[in-house]
C-alpha cells in the first residue's frame, strides 16, 4: 500500500502539457496467434456442473442451515442428460461466444519504453512488431516531452490498439536527480484520468490510457547501473510492471554479458527493485524475476547466413547477431511475455493495481473531507457503516481543494522548496551574524561613551571640590589628593605650588 501512496498525490487535468500525441495508420501483422484466440481456445474450460454433497449435521449447525435454506431456498443440481447428447442447453457454446465477442471488441495494450537516449528504444518497438511503426532518428533529440504513439494493428482478424509511449531526452539534463519525475507523474496521471472518467455520467467514450508495462533500457557498459538507473527503476516499479532490459547486448562478449547480467541482478536485489510486481500469478512473477534483465538486440534487417537462410539481425565482420536466436539474445523470451503468452496477465495486473490505487485515492479524499468537518470518532464510525454517507462525504470536498492539498507530493516541487528553505536559512544566518556584529560595535561605542561621561563627571566633581575649598580659604600642599589630569585643567595650578586663599 505504501508504494502507491505517493502516486495518489499528483495532479491532472486531462493529458499533461508535456505530451505530444501522435497517430499512425493501420498495420497488419501475420506472425503470431492472437492472445484472445489462445484465451478462447485454451482457457475457457471452466464450465462444469457440480452437485452439492450433504454435510453432516451437528446440533450447533442445525439452526444456521435452516436459516440459510430459508434465505436461498432449495439448491438443486440439474440433470442435463445422460451424456448421449439428446439434452443439451447450449452452455458449451459460451467459449465460442466469448471468442467472437473478443474478436469484435479487440484488445488494447499500452507499453512504455524508458531509459537513456541512444539505447535503441524506437528500434526495439519496430523490431517487436516487425514493422517500421516509428521513425528512427540518428540526430540528437531536441525535445524532452513524453510522446504518445497510437496504432491499430491486426493479426489473423484480431484487432489490437497499441499505444507506445516514448521518453525522448531522458537523462540529458545537467541535473538528472529527478529525471524520472515526469515519467512517474505521467503514469500517475493516467490512473487519475481513468478514475475521473469513471465518475462521469456518460462513460461510453471512456478511453483507457493506463500503462500496462514499462521497459527500462540499460546502457551497455562495464560500470553497472548508474544512480539515475537505480532511482528511476525504483520509482517506476512502484507504479507499473517494470521489466529491465540490456540494450544493444551484441556489444558484449558472451562472458562479459553474463557478468553484466549478474551485476545488474545483484543491484536490483540490493536496492529492492521489484520486477513485474503487480502480476497476479506468482509463477509468472518468479519466472520474470529469474530472467531479468533481458539482453536484446534490435533490427528489422534481414541477412543471409552461410547456409542460405535469411534471418533478422545485425551483420558484422565476424558474423550475424541473430535477433530470434535464443543463443544470441533474449528477444524471443521477451516477445513471448509482452505479446504472446502473458499479454493478458500484464493487462489484468494493471486492473488489480488500479483497484488498489483507486481505494487509496478515494480514502485520502474522504479523510480530507472529514478533517475539514472535525468529526468525532463515534460520528466517523457511523459514516463508515453507511456506504451512502461515505459517498456523500467524498463528494462534499471539491476537487480543487483536494488537488491543492496534494501538491506536496511532487518531488521536484519538494526539492525546490527544500533548496529555497536552505537558501533562506543561509541568508537569515548571515543577516543575524551581521546584526550581532553591529550590536557588538554599538555596545563597544556605548561603553566608550559611558566611560568618557564618567570621567567628565569625575572631573566636574573634583573641580567643584577645588572651587569649594578655594572659597572656604583652605590651602593645599604638594600631597594633594587630586590627580594630575584634574590639576592640568586648572589655569593657575602647577605642580608643587600652594594655592592661596581669596581675602
Amino acid at each position: 500500500m505504501d508504494m502507491i501512496t505517493d502516486s495518489v498525490r499528483s495532479s491532472i487535468s486531462g493529458f499533461p502539457s508535456d505530451i505530444e500525441p501522435e497517430y499512425s495508420k493501420n498495420f497488419e501483422l501475420f506472425n503470431e496467434p492472437s492472445p484472445v484466440q489462445e484465451l478462447a481456445e485454451d482457457k475457457f474450460d471452466f464450465l462444469e456442473i457440480k452437485t452439492v454433497e450433504p454435510v453432516s449435521e451437528s446440533d450447533g449447525d442445525n439452526q444456521a442451515e435452516a436459516n440459510m435454506e430459508g434465505f436461498l431456498g432449495d439448491i438443486k443440481s440439474p440433470n442435463l442428460g445422460s451424456g448421449n447428447g439428446d439434452r443439451k442447453v447450449g452452455m458449451t457454446m459460451l467459449p465460442e461466444q466469448r471468442k467472437h465477442m473478443s474478436y469484435r471488441k479487440g484488445g488494447h495494450f499500452t507499453m512504455m519504453v524508458a531509459g537513456p537516449a541512444g539505447t535503441g528504444k524506437t528500434t526495439f518497438i519496430n523490431t517487436l512488431f516487425g514493422s517500421d511503426l516509428l521513425q528512427e532518428s540518428h540526430e540528437p533529440v531536441s525535445t524532452k516531452k513524453i510522446t504518445i504513439h497510437q496504432f491499430e494493428l491486426e493479426e489473423n482478424g484480431f484487432p489490437l490498439r497499441l499505444t507506445a509511449i516514448d521518453t525522448p531526452g531522458f537523462g540529458q539534463s545537467v541535473n538528472n536527480q529527478y529525471a524520472w519525475a515526469p515519467i512517474t507523474k505521467f503514469i500517475d496521471n493516467q490512473f487519475r484520468l481513468h478514475l475521473f472518467q469513471e465518475e462521469q455520467p456518460e462513460r461510453e467514450k471512456l478511453y483507457d490510457t493506463r500503462v500496462h508495462c514499462c521497459l527500462y533500457f540499460i546502457s551497455p557498459n562495464n560500470s553497472g547501473l548508474s544512480h539515475l538507473d537505480v532511482a528511476s527503476m525504483k520509482e517506476l516499479s512502484k507504479r507499473v510492471n517494470l521489466i529491465p532490459v540490456i540494450a544493444k547486448s551484441d556489444t558484449f562478449s558472451t562472458d562479459d554479458l553474463r557478468k553484466f547480467k549478474r551485476q545488474v541482478k545483484e543491484t536490483l536485489r540490493l536496492q529492492d527493485i521489484k520486477t513485474g510486481e503487480f502480476i497476479v500469478e506468482q509463477s509468472l512473477r518468479d519466472s520474470i524475476k529469474d530472467l531479468v534483465p533481458f539482453a536484446i538486440i534490435g533490427s528489422n534487417e534481414y541477412h543471409e547466413r552461410n547456409d542460405g537462410q535469411l534471418v533478422k539481425g545485425r551483420k558484422y565482420k565476424w558474423g550475424i547477431a541473430e535477433i530470434e536466436n535464443k543463443n544470441h539474445c533474449d528477444f524471443v523470451l521477451l516477445r513471448d511475455i509482452l505479446m504472446g503468452k502473458n499479454l493478458l496477465d500484464l493487462v489484468l495486473s494493471t486492473e488489480t493495481h488500479y483497484e488498489n490505487y483507486r481505494r487509496v485515492f478515494l480514502y485520502d479524499r474522504f479523510k480530507e473531507s472529514i478533517k475539514n468537518d472535525g468529526l468525532s470518532e463515534e460520528e466517523l464510525q457511523k459514516i463508515h457503516a453507511s456506504g451512502l454517507e461515505e459517498y456523500k462525504r467524498f463528494h462534499k470536498i471539491s476537487l480543487e481543494v483536494y488537488e491543492e492539498s496534494t501538491k506536496g507530493s511532487d518531488p521536484v516541487l519538494v526539492d525546490k522548496q527544500q533548496r529555497m528553505k536552505e537558501k533562506f536559512a543561509i541568508i537569515v544566518s548571515n543577516q543575524e551574524k551581521r546584526f550581532k556584529e553591529w550590536k557588538k560595535a554599538l555596545v563597544d561605542k556605548q561603553n566608550t561613551f559611558n566611560n568618557d561621561i564618567e570621567k567628565l563627571h569625575n572631573r566636574i566633581v573634583r573641580l567643584q571640590d577645588i572651587i569649594d575649598h578655594f572659597e572656604a580659604g583652605y590651602y593645599y600642599d604638594d600631597e594633594s589628593t587630586y590627580d594630575d589630569e584634574t590639576c592640568s585643567d586648572l589655569d593657575d595650578a602647577e605642580e608643587g605650588v600652594i594655592a592661596s586663599s581669596f581675602k
